[in-house]
Protein backbone atom coordinates (compact mmCIF):
# COMPACT_ATOMS: atom_id res chain seq x y z
CA UNK A 1 0.00 0.00 0.00
CA UNK A 2 1.38 3.45 -0.92
CA UNK A 3 2.08 6.47 1.21
CA UNK A 4 -1.02 8.67 0.90
CA UNK A 5 -1.28 12.51 1.04
CA UNK A 6 -2.93 13.71 4.28
CA UNK A 7 -5.58 15.70 2.39
CA UNK A 8 -7.60 12.48 2.02
CA UNK A 9 -7.60 11.98 5.78
CA UNK A 10 -8.95 15.53 6.19
CA UNK A 11 -11.99 14.88 4.02
CA UNK A 12 -14.43 13.22 6.40
CA UNK A 13 -17.33 14.71 8.35
CA UNK A 14 -18.10 13.33 11.81
CA UNK A 15 -21.77 12.71 12.65
CA UNK A 16 -23.17 12.85 16.19
CA UNK A 17 -26.47 12.44 17.99
CA UNK A 18 -26.53 16.02 19.31
CA UNK A 19 -24.92 19.39 18.66
CA UNK A 20 -23.41 19.38 22.15
CA UNK A 21 -21.94 15.98 21.44
CA UNK A 22 -20.39 17.23 18.20
CA UNK A 23 -18.65 20.05 20.05
CA UNK A 24 -17.28 17.70 22.72
CA UNK A 25 -16.79 14.58 20.56
CA UNK A 26 -19.40 12.60 22.52
CA UNK A 27 -22.08 10.37 21.05
CA UNK A 28 -20.27 9.82 17.74
CA UNK A 29 -22.38 7.64 15.42
CA UNK A 30 -20.99 7.64 11.88
CA UNK A 31 -19.04 9.56 9.26
CA UNK A 32 -19.87 11.18 5.95
CA UNK A 33 -18.12 13.19 3.29
CA UNK A 34 -18.79 16.19 1.08
CA UNK A 35 -19.67 16.04 -2.60
CA UNK A 36 -19.69 19.13 -4.79
CA UNK A 37 -21.47 20.27 -7.94
CA UNK A 38 -20.22 23.20 -10.03
CA UNK A 39 -22.49 26.19 -10.67
CA UNK A 40 -23.61 26.61 -14.28
CA UNK A 41 -23.33 30.40 -13.98
CA UNK A 42 -20.07 30.78 -12.06
CA UNK A 43 -17.56 28.00 -12.79
CA UNK A 44 -15.58 28.92 -9.65
CA UNK A 45 -18.64 28.49 -7.39
CA UNK A 46 -19.57 25.07 -6.06
CA UNK A 47 -22.58 23.69 -4.21
CA UNK A 48 -21.71 21.36 -1.35
CA UNK A 49 -23.61 18.34 -0.04
CA UNK A 50 -23.24 16.04 2.94
CA UNK A 51 -23.32 12.39 1.86
CA UNK A 52 -23.88 9.56 4.34
CA UNK A 53 -25.99 6.41 4.70
CA UNK A 54 -29.76 6.34 4.95
CA UNK A 55 -29.59 4.07 8.02
CA UNK A 56 -27.50 6.73 9.80
CA UNK A 57 -30.34 9.31 9.70
CA UNK A 58 -33.31 6.90 9.69
CA UNK A 59 -34.12 6.92 13.41
CA UNK A 60 -33.28 10.56 14.24
CA UNK A 61 -35.25 13.78 13.87
CA UNK A 62 -31.98 15.60 13.17
CA UNK A 63 -28.27 14.88 13.06
CA UNK A 64 -25.32 17.00 14.15
CA UNK A 65 -22.27 17.19 11.91
CA UNK A 66 -18.76 18.40 12.56
CA UNK A 67 -16.71 19.67 9.62
CA UNK A 68 -13.03 20.59 9.72
CA UNK A 69 -12.51 24.36 9.53
CA UNK A 70 -9.49 26.59 9.00
CA UNK A 71 -8.64 26.69 12.72
CA UNK A 72 -10.77 24.06 14.47
CA UNK A 73 -14.14 22.75 13.28
CA UNK A 74 -17.64 23.90 12.43
CA UNK A 75 -20.73 22.23 13.94
CA UNK A 76 -24.27 22.41 12.60
CA UNK A 77 -27.55 20.54 12.85
CA UNK A 78 -29.39 19.15 9.84
CA UNK A 79 -33.07 18.19 10.25
CA UNK A 80 -34.00 14.79 8.84
CA UNK A 81 -36.43 16.47 6.45
CA UNK A 82 -33.52 18.20 4.67
CA UNK A 83 -32.13 14.86 3.49
CA UNK A 84 -33.00 13.21 0.20
CA UNK A 85 -32.82 9.46 0.86
CA UNK A 86 -32.82 6.18 -1.02
CA UNK A 87 -33.38 3.23 1.29
CA UNK A 88 -32.56 0.56 -1.30
CA UNK A 89 -29.15 2.15 -1.96
CA UNK A 90 -28.71 3.24 1.68
CA UNK A 91 -27.96 6.85 0.66
CA UNK A 92 -28.82 10.13 2.39
CA UNK A 93 -27.77 13.51 0.97
CA UNK A 94 -28.38 17.04 2.28
CA UNK A 95 -27.33 20.47 0.99
CA UNK A 96 -24.80 22.35 3.13
CA UNK A 97 -24.81 26.13 3.63
CA UNK A 98 -21.98 28.22 2.19
CA UNK A 99 -19.31 28.93 4.78
CA UNK A 100 -15.86 30.35 4.06
CA UNK A 101 -14.41 29.02 7.34
CA UNK A 102 -14.47 25.39 6.29
CA UNK A 103 -11.34 23.64 5.07
CA UNK A 104 -12.87 20.39 3.91
CA UNK A 105 -11.97 18.42 0.82
CA UNK A 106 -14.95 17.91 -1.47
CA UNK A 107 -15.37 15.33 -4.23
CA UNK A 108 -16.89 16.16 -7.61
CA UNK A 109 -18.24 13.76 -10.23
CA UNK A 110 -15.07 14.38 -12.26
CA UNK A 111 -13.08 12.83 -9.40
CA UNK A 112 -15.24 9.72 -9.07
CA UNK A 113 -15.73 6.35 -10.71
CA UNK A 114 -18.64 6.53 -13.16
CA UNK A 115 -20.51 3.88 -15.09
CA UNK A 116 -18.77 5.28 -18.18
CA UNK A 117 -15.13 5.34 -16.99
CA UNK A 118 -15.02 2.22 -14.78
CA UNK A 119 -13.94 -0.05 -17.65
CA UNK A 120 -11.65 2.55 -19.23
CA UNK A 121 -9.72 2.85 -15.94
CA UNK A 122 -9.65 -0.95 -15.55
CA UNK A 123 -11.32 -0.87 -12.12
CA UNK A 124 -12.55 -4.31 -11.09
CA UNK A 125 -11.41 -7.47 -9.34
CA UNK A 126 -8.37 -6.78 -7.14
CA UNK A 127 -8.29 -2.98 -7.56
CA UNK A 128 -6.60 -1.32 -4.57
CA UNK A 129 -8.85 0.90 -2.43
CA UNK A 130 -8.78 2.75 0.86
CA UNK A 131 -11.53 3.86 3.20
CA UNK A 132 -11.39 7.13 5.15
CA UNK A 133 -13.00 6.74 8.57
CA UNK A 134 -12.27 6.99 12.29
CA UNK A 135 -11.59 4.66 15.18
CA UNK A 136 -13.41 5.20 18.48
CA UNK A 137 -11.13 4.50 21.43
CA UNK A 138 -12.30 4.53 25.02
CA UNK A 139 -11.09 7.60 26.88
CA UNK A 140 -9.88 9.39 23.73
CA UNK A 141 -11.77 12.42 22.40
CA UNK A 142 -10.84 14.55 19.41
CA UNK A 143 -11.39 18.12 20.58
CA UNK A 144 -9.41 20.06 17.96
CA UNK A 145 -10.02 18.45 14.56
CA UNK A 146 -11.70 15.50 12.92
CA UNK A 147 -8.90 12.93 12.89
CA UNK A 148 -9.38 10.10 10.43
CA UNK A 149 -7.81 6.71 9.79
CA UNK A 150 -7.21 5.11 6.40
CA UNK A 151 -7.94 1.41 5.97
CA UNK A 152 -6.71 -0.34 2.84
CA UNK A 153 -8.17 -3.24 0.88
CA UNK A 154 -9.12 -4.64 -2.53
CA UNK A 155 -12.26 -5.11 -4.58
CA UNK A 156 -13.51 -8.68 -4.16
CA UNK A 157 -16.53 -8.32 -6.45
CA UNK A 158 -17.65 -5.44 -8.70
CA UNK A 159 -21.40 -4.72 -8.90
CA UNK A 160 -23.06 -7.00 -11.46
CA UNK A 161 -26.38 -8.68 -12.07
CA UNK A 162 -28.17 -9.12 -8.71
CA UNK A 163 -25.29 -7.58 -6.70
CA UNK A 164 -25.75 -3.75 -6.70
CA UNK A 165 -22.73 -2.96 -4.50
CA UNK A 166 -18.98 -3.38 -4.61
CA UNK A 167 -17.83 -6.06 -2.18
CA UNK A 168 -14.44 -5.04 -0.79
CA UNK A 169 -11.91 -6.99 1.28
CA UNK A 170 -11.74 -4.31 3.95
CA UNK A 171 -13.02 -4.83 7.47
CA UNK A 172 -15.81 -2.40 8.40
CA UNK A 173 -17.01 -1.98 11.98
CA UNK A 174 -19.62 0.12 13.79
CA UNK A 175 -18.89 3.81 13.15
CA UNK A 176 -17.46 3.21 9.66
CA UNK A 177 -20.85 3.76 8.01
CA UNK A 178 -20.73 6.65 5.55
CA UNK A 179 -17.00 6.41 4.94
CA UNK A 180 -15.79 7.45 1.48
CA UNK A 181 -13.94 4.65 -0.32
CA UNK A 182 -11.38 5.64 -2.96
CA UNK A 183 -9.71 3.55 -5.65
CA UNK A 184 -6.17 4.04 -6.91
CA UNK A 185 -4.19 2.51 -9.82
CA UNK A 186 -3.29 -1.13 -9.33
CA UNK A 187 -0.67 -3.07 -11.33
CA UNK A 188 -2.11 -5.75 -13.60
CA UNK A 189 -1.59 -9.34 -12.45
CA UNK A 190 0.44 -10.21 -15.56
CA UNK A 191 2.71 -7.18 -15.16
CA UNK A 192 1.31 -5.27 -18.11
CA UNK A 193 1.99 -1.55 -17.46
CA UNK A 194 -0.92 0.85 -17.44
CA UNK A 195 -1.30 3.21 -20.36
CA UNK A 196 -1.62 6.96 -19.86
CA UNK A 197 -5.40 6.69 -20.39
CA UNK A 198 -5.67 3.97 -17.70
CA UNK A 199 -3.74 5.92 -15.05
CA UNK A 200 -5.50 8.13 -12.50
CA UNK A 201 -5.18 9.85 -9.14
CA UNK A 202 -7.20 8.33 -6.26
CA UNK A 203 -10.90 8.74 -7.11
CA UNK A 204 -14.14 8.07 -5.27
CA UNK A 205 -15.26 4.46 -5.69
CA UNK A 206 -18.30 4.92 -3.48
CA UNK A 207 -19.58 5.04 0.11
CA UNK A 208 -19.24 2.29 2.70
CA UNK A 209 -22.59 1.05 4.05
CA UNK A 210 -21.33 -1.64 6.44
CA UNK A 211 -20.03 -5.17 6.52
CA UNK A 212 -21.38 -8.58 5.61
CA UNK A 213 -21.85 -10.89 8.53
CA UNK A 214 -22.15 -14.65 8.80
CA UNK A 215 -24.67 -16.11 11.23
CA UNK A 216 -24.11 -19.63 12.57
CA UNK A 217 -26.42 -21.71 14.73
CA UNK A 218 -25.17 -22.39 18.27
CA UNK A 219 -25.41 -26.03 19.29
CA UNK A 220 -26.02 -27.29 22.81
CA UNK A 221 -25.17 -30.65 24.29
CA UNK A 222 -27.90 -32.26 26.37
CA UNK A 223 -26.89 -35.70 27.59
CA UNK A 224 -24.73 -36.31 24.56
CA UNK A 225 -27.40 -35.13 22.13
CA UNK A 226 -26.60 -32.02 20.07
CA UNK A 227 -29.41 -29.62 19.22
CA UNK A 228 -29.75 -26.05 18.03
CA UNK A 229 -29.99 -23.46 20.77
CA UNK A 230 -33.42 -21.75 20.44
CA UNK A 231 -32.13 -18.23 21.12
CA UNK A 232 -28.38 -17.97 20.59
CA UNK A 233 -26.61 -17.32 17.27
CA UNK A 234 -22.92 -16.80 16.48
CA UNK A 235 -22.38 -13.69 14.34
CA UNK A 236 -19.05 -13.17 12.56
CA UNK A 237 -17.81 -10.11 10.68
CA UNK A 238 -16.76 -11.53 7.29
CA UNK A 239 -14.30 -8.61 6.72
CA UNK A 240 -16.18 -7.81 3.51
CA UNK A 241 -17.48 -4.24 3.19
CA UNK A 242 -20.40 -3.25 0.99
CA UNK A 243 -19.69 -0.08 -1.00
CA UNK A 244 -22.42 1.84 -2.84
CA UNK A 245 -21.07 2.88 -6.30
CA UNK A 246 -20.31 6.60 -6.59
CA UNK A 247 -22.43 7.07 -9.70
CA UNK A 248 -25.60 6.62 -7.61
CA UNK A 249 -24.57 9.61 -5.47
CA UNK A 250 -24.23 11.99 -8.40
CA UNK A 251 -27.40 10.68 -10.01
CA UNK A 252 -29.25 11.67 -6.80
CA UNK A 253 -27.61 15.11 -6.94
CA UNK A 254 -29.10 15.57 -10.40
CA UNK A 255 -32.58 14.91 -8.99
CA UNK A 256 -35.34 17.51 -9.33
CA UNK A 257 -35.11 19.00 -5.81
CA UNK A 258 -31.35 19.56 -5.80
CA UNK A 259 -31.33 20.90 -9.38
CA UNK A 260 -34.14 23.33 -8.56
CA UNK A 261 -32.23 24.62 -5.50
CA UNK A 262 -29.13 25.22 -7.62
CA UNK A 263 -31.06 26.93 -10.41
CA UNK A 264 -32.70 29.36 -7.98
CA UNK A 265 -29.32 30.36 -6.56
CA UNK A 266 -27.73 30.49 -10.03
CA UNK A 267 -30.49 32.86 -11.16
CA UNK A 268 -29.36 35.41 -8.55
CA UNK A 269 -25.73 35.33 -9.67
CA UNK A 270 -23.98 37.34 -12.35
CA UNK A 271 -22.14 35.25 -14.90
CA UNK A 272 -18.36 35.26 -14.66
CA UNK A 273 -16.14 36.03 -17.63
CA UNK A 274 -15.05 32.72 -19.07
CA UNK A 275 -11.31 32.27 -19.47
CA UNK A 276 -10.20 30.38 -22.59
CA UNK A 277 -6.79 29.02 -23.47
CA UNK A 278 -4.86 29.74 -26.70
CA UNK A 279 -6.12 26.60 -28.41
CA UNK A 280 -9.74 27.58 -27.73
CA UNK A 281 -9.05 31.09 -29.08
CA UNK A 282 -7.62 29.65 -32.30
CA UNK A 283 -10.67 27.41 -32.62
CA UNK A 284 -13.03 30.35 -32.12
CA UNK A 285 -11.22 32.47 -34.72
CA UNK A 286 -11.04 29.72 -37.33
CA UNK A 287 -13.86 30.03 -39.87
CA UNK A 288 -14.26 27.78 -42.93
CA UNK A 289 -13.94 29.55 -46.28
CA UNK A 290 -17.24 31.06 -47.39
CA UNK A 291 -18.70 30.83 -43.88
CA UNK A 292 -19.31 33.32 -41.09
CA UNK A 293 -19.25 32.79 -37.33
CA UNK A 294 -21.80 34.47 -35.05
CA UNK A 295 -21.66 34.58 -31.25
CA UNK A 296 -25.11 34.19 -29.68
CA UNK A 297 -26.34 35.65 -26.38
CA UNK A 298 -26.34 32.25 -24.65
CA UNK A 299 -22.62 31.83 -25.32
CA UNK A 300 -22.98 29.39 -28.20
CA UNK A 301 -21.42 29.83 -31.63
CA UNK A 302 -23.26 29.58 -34.93
CA UNK A 303 -21.58 29.09 -38.33
CA UNK A 304 -23.61 29.90 -41.45
CA UNK A 305 -23.09 30.66 -45.14
CA UNK A 306 -21.99 34.19 -46.06
CA UNK A 307 -24.28 36.24 -48.28
CA UNK A 308 -23.03 37.60 -51.63
CA UNK A 309 -22.80 41.09 -50.10
CA UNK A 310 -20.70 39.78 -47.21
CA UNK A 311 -18.41 37.92 -49.61
CA UNK A 312 -17.92 41.09 -51.69
CA UNK A 313 -17.14 43.09 -48.56
CA UNK A 314 -14.61 40.45 -47.43
CA UNK A 315 -12.85 40.55 -50.82
CA UNK A 316 -12.66 44.34 -50.67
CA UNK A 317 -11.18 44.22 -47.15
CA UNK A 318 -8.56 41.64 -48.21
CA UNK A 319 -7.62 43.72 -51.28
CA UNK A 320 -7.21 46.84 -49.11
CA UNK A 321 -5.09 44.87 -46.65
CA UNK A 322 -2.79 43.55 -49.39
CA UNK A 323 -2.38 47.04 -50.86
CA UNK A 324 -1.45 48.41 -47.43
CA UNK A 325 1.16 45.64 -46.96
CA UNK A 326 2.92 46.24 -50.32
CA UNK A 327 2.93 50.03 -50.07
CA UNK A 328 2.25 52.66 -52.82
Amino acid sequence: MPSTPPLYAASVVFIYETLEGARGDAGFSAVGFIASVRSRIRPTHRYYYLVTNEHVVRESDRVAVRINAAVSFLCLEIPKGKFQTDKSLDLAIAALPDNQMTSFVSISEEASVTAENVNKLKIGYGTDVFMVSRIVRQGVRYLHKNIAVLRFGNIALPPMYEEPFYLVEMRSIAGHSGSPVLAYPTPFIFGTPRTKEEDFAPILLGINRGHLQETTEVLRNAGGNLSKHPALRSVTNMAISQVVPAWHIFKMLEGKKFKTQRRKTDAKMEAEAKMVDDEQVRELLTVPKGKKKSFKADGSVEISDMTDEEKALMRAMLAASEKSDTGP
